[in-house]
């Protein structure tokens, strides 16, 4: 097997300034924050996408699935 063509070579520094790690820091949070805020609007689309489909099944039954369905 032959190597892969692309080779990194990053230096490592010694030691991480501080500014460096507070704004790491900060910004895994906002990541945090956005991502929890928006991924609530998908759960919810989840749980009722499903309920709503099937009130309108139970309403219109057979005529819903003929009208509506695949």
């Amino acid at each position: 097997m032959t190597e892969y063509p692309v080779v990194f070579d990053i230096t490592r520094p010694e030691r991480f300034e501080r500014p460096q790690i507070f704004l790491r820091i900060i910004i895994v949070i906002i990541i945090s924050i956005v991502s929890s805020a928006v991924g609530w609007i998908f759960g919810l689309v989840y749980l009722v996408l499903p309920v709503l489909a099937a009130i309108f099944v139970s309403n219109r039954g057979t005529r819903f699935i003929e009208e509506d369905g695949p």
